[in-house]
């Protein structure tokens, strides 16, 4: 069963998927009713600064999923303290006052590696991941390390975490984004 902090690497099955085509999910829910996590490695060409005002500094942004695309979230590491966050794993937290997010990024106590800011989640309704998973869809980590979480440099999260888990896919993770481009 997934877990809050797990991990979910598309396969080469879901080649072509608009949504999820090479992608690298980390969950911050799953329970009987619904799943819910964000993609870390789809980062966007426009910053938060263009859809937040009053940012001191430039930040990425990335496509957390197809779910709900005009909202913003966001998740960080523990150490920083934001009224009505929420614990996913122990060293990682979500949500909360946003306001708080803001002072604490202009005031130096937020950094880039710190935090991660996605448009949109990727959702599952009741028993749908499970059946992905059978299908072979995904593949389950248990847990990614904080630094590759919250990596701005993207590019290579997909390959290197799939090939980790099964060398089977060796041969995909060398194919271009699109095989017909091979």
């Amino acid at each position: 069963m997934i877990k809050k902090g797990n991990a979910l690497i598309a396969t080469p099955s879901v080649i072509g998927d608009l949504y999820f085509h090479r992608s690298v999910i980390f969950m911050i829910e799953n329970d009987n009713k619904n799943s819910m996590g964000f993609i870390i490695n789809k980062k966007l060409d426009f910053k938060l600064n263009e859809v937040v005002n009053d940012l001191k500094y430039l930040f990425p942004l990335y496509y957390g999923g197809p779910v709900e695309p005009d909202n913003l979230f966001f998740i960080y590491k523990s150490k920083i303290i934001v009224s009505g966050s929420r614990s996913i794993t122990k060293n990682i937290k979500c949500g909360g006052d946003f306001n708080e997010i803001i002072q604490l990024i202009n005031g130096d106590k937020i950094t880039k590696s710190d935090i991660k800011f996605f448009l949109g989640y990727s959702g599952w309704t009741e028993s749908q991941i499970e059946v992905e998973l059978k299908n072979k869809n995904w593949e389950l980590i248990s847990c990614l390390d904080c630094k590759i979480i919250f990596s701005n440099y993207t590019k290579n999260i997909w390959k290197k975490n799939l090939t980790r888990i099964n060398k089977k896919y060796q041969l995909w993770i060398n194919t271009p984004d699109n095989p017909n481009h091979n």
